[in-house]
């Protein structure tokens, strides 16, 4: 059963009738507005999060197909010699995706970031390049982990919102970063309603509370999938107790998850 994090709780007990007894006569006039104020502290109280929309768009149009992993609206709109900062190695890594070569590897282009701060993990994520390759882990992945743009989005974060489960296990030291908005790739997964991926997020994840002081429960509660986010975590347990060679890694349970959807 999910819970919320301890920080919470005391906000949810609250109660109208004891307000009214336990304020002096004088207090009891702007009840309204200590409601009000209580209200305003819950996370109930605060604005809805932005449309999902808003987190896959981007200033300039190339930069919006790479967030939404469109190779071929991409290459429409990429020249070599751009003002984007795309060098060629983040272009590969992207385009050529699984297919990348460690003959393509730049190792001067490694350190380098677009205009809008994204790392050649980033594209590499984006790209479904194969992490667990050992020239890509030692000579990128190792070496960009915990780098975000300018919007504080990590590459784990953008994995999570596209349910790219083999990149968010590979990524998983980014687990409890933090975009500008406080926000946490559990709850971008959540947002995209990527249920395999916020089940493998949620254990590393599941206490952090954004800006607003949302907790992961209430997204699930605004994007009303605590049900079933709760059912698929019942057959994750289910699964690696039938399985105990399973215990360790969590990447099969997820295809288990994505043929029940």
């Amino acid at each position: 059963m999910l819970s919320r994090p301890p920080s919470q709780q005391h906000i949810f007990s609250y109660n109208p009738p004891s307000i009214r007894t336990s304020l002096p006569p004088i207090a009891r006039l702007s009840n309204n507005y200590v409601k009000r104020k209580l209200i305003d502290c819950s996370p109930y109280g605060q604005p809805p999060p932005p449309p999902v929309s808003s987190f896959m768009t981007e200033e300039f149009e190339i930069f919006t197909h790479l967030r939404q992993a469109n190779v071929s609206k991409y290459k429409q709109l990429f020249k070599p010699s751009n003002s984007y900062g795309i060098t060629q190695l983040m272009n590969d890594l992207f385009v050529l995706g699984p297919s990348f070569t460690k003959e393509l590897l730049n190792q001067g282009q490694i350190y380098e970031r677009d205009v809008t701060g994204k790392t050649a993990l980033h594209y590499a994520t984006l790209g479904q390049v194969d992490l667990s390759v050992p020239i890509i882990k030692l000579s990128i992945m190792n070496k960009l982990l915990c780098q975000r743009d300018k919007n504080g989005l990590t590459a784990l974060m953008m994995a999570a919102q596209l349910g790219l489960d083999q990149q968010i296990v590979m990524l998983q030291e980014e687990a409890g970063m933090q975009d500008n908005m406080g926000q946490t790739a559990i709850m971008h997964a959540i947002m995209h309603k990527n249920i395999s991926s916020i089940c493998i997020l949620m254990e590393a994840e599941k206490l952090v509370l954004d800006r607003q002081g949302r907790s992961v429960i209430d997204y699930l509660e605004l994007y009303k999938l605590k049900e079933t986010v709760e059912n698929a975590l019942n057959k994750v347990a289910l699964f690696r107790a039938a399985s105990p060679m399973l215990k360790k890694r969590c990447n099969s349970p997820q295809m288990m998850i994505k043929q029940d959807q």
